[in-house]
């Protein structure tokens, strides 16, 4: 008994110690001068946190609820709270709170639900659970689990949509301090020196009401609240200036904000997951919380890579001499030293066997981002697409898992692709020998007819995780060769240079969902002879930088065969590669001298061995 004593003495003044430590950097952190006063009520961690930090406030407010929460607050109105004349502080529970959350879920919002957990949003999880809800009555019932039953990652916690629901629900500004926000506003945004308003994404404001409340959220996503100048609930015209210019609220008129509303990140995503599901809030601003303006997107990622890497006449212009021949595993090790994606066009002609696949999951990072083309049975073998021969080809690349970022599926000019050919594709993609994938799919049409008819191209940006691919020249263009290279019988043709920005405007005219550009560059004939010169990849970067301003990842794949001209010792060592990697080289560095920012780092290298070294495993 003595030793629990003990040890209970011990854990109160941890706490103790931790609720102070976090008092006083919140301290710092808001600015607040000596004679305010600031506390922290830390609530226990569950699902329930932030409904349990807006009980906590409003239940330790001196005032009664009706002298801070106005009467016609839907919150009060709807669920009634339980007020009488004897008791009038009676606050609202968060099992009234949930209650009303549920209550204001829609079918649009049910639907964006899903795209979040289609684009693998870690905290939307919850959505792909065996007994995830399936339908909108479902996601309410959902909605109304209480958290600290449920376990963590299995509700739906305060998300952006809880979030402004409870703020219009009960009238009430929520000024938030976001421990997770990345310091320094994000990559590419820079501070002005003449800006002395924080940058750094921190402080977040939901709703533009006259009384607001304070909450902190941990890196851990947990909430607490926080009591500032012993005011649980607090009239915004009476904070100090120094703290309303956090979240740049207004010190002027009747004590509302009167500038713009600082709109959050979506709360219960990262920083990289948003990028996957920012294309998806065309379809958020229909629902009731979505009265926000939209937030700056973050700085889209670029990957850029060849249409291959086994290839033996690269073993000296850009492979290492003493990689002999076609030794594919040494020469995935090497090319995944300067690339992060590789464009695998073999899988076009037939479907690789287990070892290969097992091969490729061993050797490729976790990081890495394979592409593979769906097989000629699906695409070129009958005069529309085969969707039935997708299931086989699926299942033999499952073990490949997270590595496999997209596929792509190219269909050739002979081939009039329509919007019910599409569906049966989407069809079968939902099929369970292929509902494990969960990646990209990105469609190429080299059909003129199909190219130009807007409700294809509709179809497919319309869809989570598909695109449209973006290939100059590609109109009418072979598939394979020519005679020449005795992989078809078209005739060998030549294009004039298409310029990617001409390119885009109609690829891409429609709203996409998927968040992400597929270009593939291919040089101006159908032997994939050429070398691209920098006033091309010039033009091309800059259009890719554009994509990356409006959040859109984007993947570029060069397929194009030349021997180095340049085999100066003055210059830099890519530009003595032949011309694939070197191409892609040189667009990887232009596109990232145009937005300032660095190049992503490439996979680790696997760590060497004697075996390895042999050319084994």
């Amino acid at each position: 008994m003595a030793l629990d004593r003990v040890t209970s003495s011990i854990r109160f003044c941890d706490s103790a110690r931790s609720i102070m430590s976090r008092e006083s950097a919140l301290r710092s952190t808001l600015k607040l001068p000596d004679d305010l006063s600031l506390h922290v009520i830390s609530v226990p961690p569950s699902g329930d946190c932030f409904y349990d930090c807006i009980n906590a406030l409003l239940d330790k407010s001196d005032a009664s609820i009706s002298s801070y929460l106005p009467s016609e607050s839907p919150l009060i109105a709807g669920l009634k709270v339980k007020c009488n004349d004897d008791d009038d502080s009676t606050t609202i529970t968060p099992e009234e709170m949930r209650e009303y959350v549920a209550d204001q879920l829609s079918s649009e919002q049910f639907d964006l639900y899903k795209m979040f957990a289609a684009a693998n949003v870690e905290d939307y999880a919850w959505m792909s659970l065996p007994n995830s809800p399936q339908s909108l009555e479902e996601l309410k019932q959902f909605a109304r689990i209480n958290g600290k039953d449920a376990g963590a990652g299995k509700c739906l916690w305060a998300d952006e949509f809880a979030l402004s629901t409870i703020s219009d629900g009960l009238r009430v500004t929520l000024l938030i301090i976001d421990d997770q926000a990345s310091r320094g506003g994000g990559r590419g945004r820079k501070r002005s020196a003449a800006n002395t308003e924080p940058s750094d994404g921190r402080f977040i404001s939901i709703g533009d009401y006259p009384h607001c409340v304070v909450l902190h959220r941990t890196r851990r996503q947990h909430y607490n609240a926080v009591v500032v100048d012993d005011c649980p609930v607090m009239a915004v015209g009476k904070l100090p200036p120094s703290f309303q210019s956090l979240w740049r609220k207004s010190t002027h008129g009747s004590g509302c904000s009167g500038g713009s509303v600082s709109v959050p990140l979506k709360p219960s995503f990262n920083a990289a997951m948003l990028r996957e599901s920012k294309q998806l809030d065309s379809t958020a601003t229909k629902r009731k919380a979505t009265s926000l303006p939209a937030s700056e997107p973050s700085l889209g990622t670029f990957y850029a890579g060849c249409a291959g890497f086994t290839s033996s006449s690269w073993v000296g212009n850009f492979y290492p001499k003493a990689i002999v021949g076609n030794n594919s595993d040494r020469q995935i090790d090497h090319y995944q030293q300067h690339f992060s994606t590789v464009e695998i066009n073999s899988t076009f002609y037939g479907t690789p066997s287990e070892s290969t696949v097992a091969k490729w999951k061993q050797q490729f990072a976790k990081s890495f981002k394979l592409v593979v083309k769906s097989p000629k049975w699906l695409t070129h073998e009958r005069s529309e697409l085969d969707c039935s021969v997708l299931s086989p080809f699926m299942e033999r690349m499952q073990p490949l898992g997270e590595i496999l970022s997209c596929i792509l599926i190219q269909c050739p000019r002979r081939v009039a692709v329509d919007v019910s050919q599409l569906e049966q594709l989407r069809q079968q993609l939902q099929d369970d020998s292929c509902c494990w994938y969960k990646g990209r799919i990105a469609i190429e049409l080299r059909n003129d007819i199909s190219y130009n008819d807007r409700s294809v191209r509709d179809f497919i940006l319309s869809n989570t995780n598909w695109t449209l691919v973006v290939h100059p020249d590609s109109i009418g263009r072979a598939t394979v060769g020519t005679t020449v290279s005795g992989r078809g019988n078209d005739l060998l043709g030549s294009y004039i240079p298409e310029k990617l920005t001409k390119v885009a405007e109609t690829a891409l005219s429609a709203e996409q969902r998927s968040g992400f550009v597929y270009v593939r560059l291919h040089g101006s004939n159908d032997e994939h002879r050429g070398d691209y010169s920098m006033e091309d990849l010039q033009n091309a970067a800059e259009q890719i930088s554009s994509w990356r301003t409006k959040g859109l990842d984007v993947f570029c794949f060069i397929l194009n065969d030349m021997e180095p001209l340049n085999t100066k010792a003055t210059v830099k060592p890519h530009e003595k590669w032949c011309a694939m990697p070197k191409n892609a080289k040189q667009l990887e560095l232009a596109v990232h001298k145009i937005s300032k920012d660095d190049a992503p780092k490439p996979p680790k290298k696997p760590k060497a061995t004697l075996l390895n070294f042999f050319g084994k495993k």
